[in-house]
């Protein structure tokens, strides 16, 4: 063997020990992503929506005998609710200023703060009711800010986002837990140890875990591919001596795409609320007076988030908008079902109903956050959410006259109202796949502007 090929043999062999090196980083560092991906699925799990397991708190307030009467329980039902999708945008504004982990933190302490509430109040204090209601609704900030995980699965961001969707519909099926755990336990206690121990305990240790796992910047990106990323927009093209810049969080906001998108959600959001904060009630008129079909639609919600991976996987593949059209006609559908089928048909065959909304629901909440990182990027990620709910959350007040209208007997009016404004979100959908169709970079122009040096 001459000199130069021993030489050229140790060059492979160490390139190759190189590559496999680079191998084994890449394998080490997406482990790390993916039990960070868990923690932030398992937190919203817990915090993300558990004001909608509201069906559950009511019956077992009623069974503990609260006097409350039934409008009272859905404003408090309707201050919870706001808290969820008004609040964000708070948590939305300081994610983006002060960081992922404080901000994240703060949440957590606010749901402790309601569990709390809940353990120790009067079950006939309406008042009390609804600021806890409320506190234990802003645990959608921590949602938020955990979503941008994303940010670290760029080729199925989607899929990944409709997993954490999966998640904020699993956290309504903690109620129903909860009250299981309260059955246990001497019935003067139910609420002590179900909320104040059990539950405020569990969102304890998220908050203490979130010092090891959270980011303390706004971006889950490591820092060095970060300042990569910026450095390259600061790049001046030689053919027109311009340079790239990110666009300003204000002027996404006032692009046809976004404002698009915020009424599609926002028209969508107050049949949402209004749906689960009626259904109990309209089960009952319906004959479930065991509360077996609300206990069922307690379940059925939760179960729903093991589609949200597909939910995921046909948006990576057919698109937003394909995969929003089907949520929108799936939640629409539900109010006429539930009103179509009356009295008349076997209580039951209302499950067709629940699987429709809460299928649907999942589906346009993990749209909506996805659709806002893959149109808009994550660098305003925070603003961008927090406005979109803060305008749904302004509108979804809007159940409590429906829920009211529904008690004093004409369900039928916002039944069909709700249906019919569900149905007719379908036009947004159909502007998105269209968008969609121009191609990979069709929407480059709503992170990004070239500005002359």
């Amino acid at each position: 063997v001459t000199p130069k090929h021993t030489k050229h043999s140790h060059f492979y062999k160490k390139n190759d020990m190189c590559e496999e090196e680079k191998m084994q980083l890449a394998k080490a560092q997406r482990t790390k992503n993916l039990l960070l991906y868990l923690y932030c699925f398992l937190t919203t799990s817990l915090v993300g929506g558990t004001i909608y397991g509201y069906p559950a708190l009511r019956r077992q307030l009623i069974h503990l005998g609260s006097t409350i009467p039934e409008k009272k329980l859905g404003a408090a039902y309707t201050a919870g609710a706001w808290s969820v999708q008004g609040g964000r945008l708070v948590f939305g504004i300081l994610r983006d200023r002060f960081g992922t982990r404080l901000i994240a933190q703060v949440s957590f302490l606010c749901v402790i703060c309601g569990a709390f509430g809940i353990a120790f109040q009067s079950v006939s204090n309406e008042i009390a009711l609804g600021v806890n209601l409320f506190l234990l609704g802003l645990g959608s900030g921590a949602q938020l800010c955990v979503q941008p995980v994303a940010q670290l699965f760029p080729k199925n961001s989607a899929l990944f986002m409709s997993g954490l969707s999966g998640a904020f519909q699993v956290s309504g099926v903690v109620y129903a837990v909860l009250v299981g755990i309260a059955k246990k336990t001497s019935e003067e206690g139910e609420l002590t140890v179900a909320y104040g121990g059990v539950f405020a305990g569990a969102v304890g240790l998220m908050l203490a875990l979130a010092f090891w796992t959270l980011p303390k910047s706004a971006s889950f990106i490591h820092e060095k591919d970060l300042k990569a990323a910026e450095s390259a927009e600061n790049v001046v093209d030689p053919i027109d001596g311009t340079f790239t810049v990110h666009l300003s969080g204000k002027e996404q906001m006032w692009t046809k795409e976004y404002v698009g998108l915020v009424l599609w959600f926002t028209v969508l959001v107050t049949p949402f609320q209004y749906y689960v904060g009626s259904i109990g009630w309209h089960l009952e008129r319906l004959g479930d007076d065991d509360g077996t079909m609300t206990n069922a639609f307690a379940m059925v919600y939760g179960l729903a988030a093991f589609l949200a991976p597909v939910g995921g996987m046909v948006a990576d593949t057919f698109g937003l908008g394909v995969t929003m059209a089907f949520a929108s006609i799936a939640v629409g559908s539900s109010f006429f079902v539930l009103e179509l089928g009356g009295a008349s048909i076997e209580l039951e065959v209302h499950s067709v109903g629940l699987v429709l909304y809460a299928v649907g629901r999942l589906i346009v909440f993990a749209m909506f956050f996805s659709s806002i990182g893959k149109m808009f990027g994550y660098k305003y990620y925070g603003l961008l959410v927090g406005w979109g709910m803060f305008v749904s959350a302004v509108f979804s007040t809007l159940q409590y006259p429906l829920i009211a209208i529904a008690l004093d007997g004409d369900y039928a009016i916002s039944n069909y109202a709700c249906g019919v404004g569900c149905l007719s979100a379908v036009s947004y959908c159909a502007a998105m796949y269209r968008w969609e169709k121009e191609g990979s970079t069709a929407f480059d122009r709503l992170k990004y502007k070239k500005v002359l040096v």
